[in-house]
C-alpha cells in the first residue's frame, strides 16, 4: 500500500491482513469472509448479526425452575462464547471484549447473576442494552429507548425554536426542518407506539403538538382546534400512514418477515392443540400446562402489534 497525500507519496507499506480504513473493499470483504459466523453456534436462529455487530439471545426452557434456568443460560452462553473465541482466533478477527456486554431480561425482584467468560476475561453485566439504535432495559420496557429519543427530539426542538425566532412566518422552512431532524426520531417510536403506556403516548403526542404550534404559530390553540379546525394530522394518524407503507414494503420485499410471523402463529396453534385436544408434540410435556403456556395460546389476540 502507498499513501498519496496531495501528490506526495509515502514509502511502500506491507499489509499482512486487513484492509485500508475507508475503502469500499473493506466492508464487502468482511461480509463475505464472515457470512458463515451465525452457523457456528448451537442455535443459529438466535443469532443476530449486522456487519460487525453481533447479538446472541438465549431463552431457557419454560419447564425449568428459576435456578435451573439460570444454570442453563450460563452453560449455553459460555459454550457459544468458546465457539466465538475459536472462530475469531482461526480467522484473525479479534473481539473487543471491553465493548461486549450481557443483559438478563427478567421479572424477578432481584436480577440474577451469571458468569460469562471470554478468553479468561469476565464479560460485564448491564441493566440495559442498545442494538442498532434500539435499547431495551432488563425489565423489557421501552423506557430506555423512549428517553434516548426524547433527548434527541429536545435538541432538534431547540434548533427549531432558534429558526422560529429568526423566521417566525417562514412555515415551509420550519416544517422542512421538522421533517428532516425531528420526524426520524418520532418515526423510530412508531413501531412500538401501540405497546407504550397511556402516559408515554401522551408524552410523545405532547411534543408533536408543541412542534406543530411553533411551526404554524398557534400557541393558544387547543388540541381539538389544532386537529379539527386547522386540519393538522395527529401523531397517531401519521403513524398509521407510516405503518401501512411499512406493511406494503414487507409484502413486497420482506417475505421472510411474514414467514416468521406465520410460523409463530402456527407454533401457538399447535401448542394449543397439543394441550387442549391431543398430544402431538413428542418432546413437549403432557398433562396440564402451566399458566404461562395457557396465557400464550388463550390471549394471542391481545398481542398489540401493527399486524
Amino acid at each position: 500500500m502507498i499513501i498519496d497525500y496531495d501528490g506526495h507519496f509515502s514509502s511502500r507499506i506491507n499489509i499482512c491482513r486487513g484492509a485500508p480504513q475507508g475503502s469500499v473493499f473493506r466492508p464487502m470483504a468482511y461480509i463475505i469472509a464472515h457470512c458463515d459466523l451465525p452457523q457456528i453456534f448451537e442455535r443459529s436462529e438466535k443469532i443476530h448479526l449486522y456487519v460487525d455487530d453481533l447479538a446472541i439471545a438465549h431463552s431457557p426452557s419454560i419447564h425449568l425452575n428459576h435456578r435451573k434456568q439460570i444454570g442453563d443460560i450460563e452453560r449455553v452462553m459460555n459454550d457459544d462464547i468458546k465457539k466465538l473465541y475459536t472462530y475469531t482466533t482461526n480467522w484473525y478477527q479479534p473481539v473487543n471484549v471491553s465493548k461486549t456486554e450481557y443483559v438478563i431480561y427478567h421479572r424477578a425482584v432481584q436480577s440474577p447473576n451469571i458468569d460469562i467468560i471470554y478468553n479468561g476475561t469476565a464479560i460485564g453485566k448491564k441493566t440495559s442494552y442498545k442494538y442498532l439504535g434500539f435499547g431495551i432495559d432488563a425489565q423489557l420496557s421501552f423506557r430506555y429507548l423512549l428517553d434516548d429519543q426524547i433527548v434527541k427530539l429536545r435538541r432538534a426542538y431547540t434548533i427549531l425554536e432558534h429558526i422560529h425566532h429568526q423566521f417566525p412566518s417562514f412555515f415551509t422552512l420550519k416544517k422542512r426542518f421538522f421533517n428532516t431532524y425531528a420526524w426520524p426520531h418520532l418515526y423510530t417510536i412508531s413501531t412500538i407506539y401501540c405497546l407504550l403506556s397511556t402516559t408515554a403516548k401522551e408524552r410523545i403526542n405532547g411534543f408533536h403538538r408543541r412542534c406543530l404550534r411553533m411551526i404554524y404559530c398557534l400557541y393558544q390553540c387547543s388540541t381539538t382546534d389544532l386537529h379539527d379546525t386547522f386540519g393538522l394530522p395527529t401523531l397517531e394518524t401519521e403513524y398509521k400512514k407510516c405503518l401501512m407503507n411499512r406493511i406494503k414494503n414487507i409484502q413486497l420485499h420482506e417475505l421472510e418477515f411474514i414467514s416468521c410471523y406465520l410460523l409463530r402463529k402456527y407454533i401457538v396453534n399447535i401448542v394449543k392443540s397439543h394441550y387442549k385436544e391431543k398430544a402431538c408434540i413428542p418432546w413437549l410435556q403432557k398433562g396440564r400446562p402451566n399458566k404461562r403456556i395457557v396465557a400464550m395460546y388463550n390471549d394471542q389476540n391481545n398481542y398489540k402489534t401493527f399486524f
